[in-house]
């Protein structure tokens, strides 16, 4: 039926066909680009919330005074870093280490600090609180002596000064295992 057409009918049915093809391309075209812009939606709401939520705790650490000076930052890194190779590589169980501190620890020492260190390849804990009288000083380093984990404690001279409510720091070499 198309041969029985004139010329310009024919050609007018040609270019409302291709008309026709072009506008439901870009229609369905039209219509993809619609639903990706909304599948977009809830993602561009989440950014923006975690933006809202992050920039708090962002002005936090950009005031950290660890921050200001990178080389602090990397000295105490690297601090952190010794005191875990010393932990690692020593043969104690530093849990058993200090449990055995605070059960001879008696009702007239309060402690405050126990710090691991090495001097010389020696392995020392430091113990270090408040003790109410000089006799419960005296009798909790007796106690840490008499336990097979160490093999000596030195309390200086200077905690003896005070009578009652004495601070003290006593180093006690650790036993070789």
């Amino acid at each position: 039926m198309l041969y029985l057409l004139p010329k310009k009918q024919k050609k007018d049915i040609k270019t409302e066909y291709n008309s026709r093809v072009i506008y439901t391309f870009l229609f369905l075209l039209s219509f993809v680009f619609l639903l990706w812009a909304i599948s977009l939606i809830p993602s561009f709401a989440y950014i923006q919330i975690e933006k809202k939520v992050l920039k708090p705790k962002e002005d936090i650490v950009a005031q950290l005074p660890l921050l200001e000076n990178g080389e602090s930052f990397i000295e105490y890194t690297k601090e952190i870093n010794k005191k875990i190779d010393l932990l690692s590589k020593s043969e104690y169980v530093v849990s058993d280490l200090i449990k055995e501190i605070v059960e001879r620890q008696t009702r007239a020492v309060r402690l405050s600090l126990i710090e691991f260190m090495s001097k010389d390849g020696v392995h020392y804990v430091k113990v270090g609180g408040i003790a109410n009288t000089r006799e419960s000083l005296v009798e909790f380093s007796n106690l840490l002596e008499e336990s097979e984990y160490f093999v000596s404690v030195d309390v200086p001279f200077s905690s003896f000064t005070q009578s009652s409510n004495i601070p003290f720091a006593v180093d006690v070499k650790l036993s070789e295992i």
